[in-house]
Formats: C-alpha cells, structure tokens, sequence
C-alpha cells in the first residue's frame, strides 16, 4: 500500500470484502452454535408498559421554542409516571432529530428539587450553554444541574441566544 492520505479504490473494495467475509463467518459461526433467537429478539424488543406509557407521555407533551424541543418533567409527573429523574433524563433523545429542530432537551425535577438537565444538538455545539449553567460534556452531547424547576426557560433562551451566534459566525 503507498503512503498517502487517501486509499485507491482498488484498496477500498479489498477492505470492504475483507470486512464482509469476516463478518459472514461470524453469523455462520452463530448459526451452528444453536443459538436461541427467540431469546434474542426478545430481549432487544420487549416493551414493559411503564415504559411505554412514559414514551407515550413525552410524544404527546414535548414542545418547541423557535427550533429547541424540550420536555420539562416536574416531580410530580415523574411520580405519576412512576419514573425517577435519573431514568427520565438520559431517554432525551426520544424528541430527537425532529424536523425543524437544531436542539432537544429534558429537565427532569428529582424529588429533593434539583434537576437534571440533558442538552444534545444536531451539529450545534450545545456544551458551551451546559457549561454557562455549571455543566459540561460533549460538544453536541451536555448536561448540567438547576436548582428550581422554573429556570428551564433561562436555558432554553441561552440555546437559541447562542445559536443565533452560531449562525451568524458561518
């Protein structure tokens, strides 16, 4: 092979058979070894209603503020939803990737009152925005903490503050 940034396409179809026969190999190897699909297909794809009724709850509630999808989840709607702020959270990326929208994020209110904040973006770096709220993370990937519930419009407006910014820096 010669030293240089870019393969040959010669090169690129070697690797890409390479890869597929190691790949055929590894489901042919799973297929002789009697393993149970059903077992399988069930564990990636059995719903427990809890969590259903939660996904379902966010489908129907979220809201968008000029291009940011948000859902804020006090204590109570957790406690009716029978999920705790730390479970709720992390599942941010169900109203993510909407059409229309460059951000998403979840607040979830912990009983004690604080609340966890996940922020993710398609391309626009959010960790600037967890960063000013005392958070940080990932470029597109963030999170942070507030204390009251009632501050979530303050990080909304930071969002759209800073990509406005954004924009007009491209």
């Amino acid at each position: 092979m010669k030293s240089s940034k870019y393969f040959s396409v010669k090169e690129i179809i070697k690797i890409v058979l390479i890869a597929f026969g190691i790949l055929l190999f590894i489901c042919l190897s799973i297929l002789k070894s009697n393993v149970d699909t059903k077992r399988i297909y069930d564990a990636l794809y059995t719903v427990d209603p809890e969590s259903l009724k939660f996904k379902a709850y966010v489908y129907q509630n979220f809201k968008i503020d000029s291009g940011v999808a948000y859902m804020v989840f006090t204590k109570e709607i957790l406690k009716e939803l029978n999920i705790e702020k730390n479970q709720a959270a992390p599942q941010v990326n169900l109203i993510g990737n909407l059409l229309g929208c460059y951000a998403w994020v979840f607040f979830a209110e912990g009983e004690e009152g604080m609340v966890r904040v996940e922020l993710r973006s398609s391309g626009f770096p959010i960790q600037p925005v967890a960063v000013y709220f005392g958070g940080g993370g990932h470029l597109q990937a963030s999170g942070c903490v507030l204390d009251d519930i009632n501050k979530y419009q303050q990080v909304i407006d930071k969002i759209k503050e800073n990509y406005r910014s954004y924009k007009n820096e491209d």
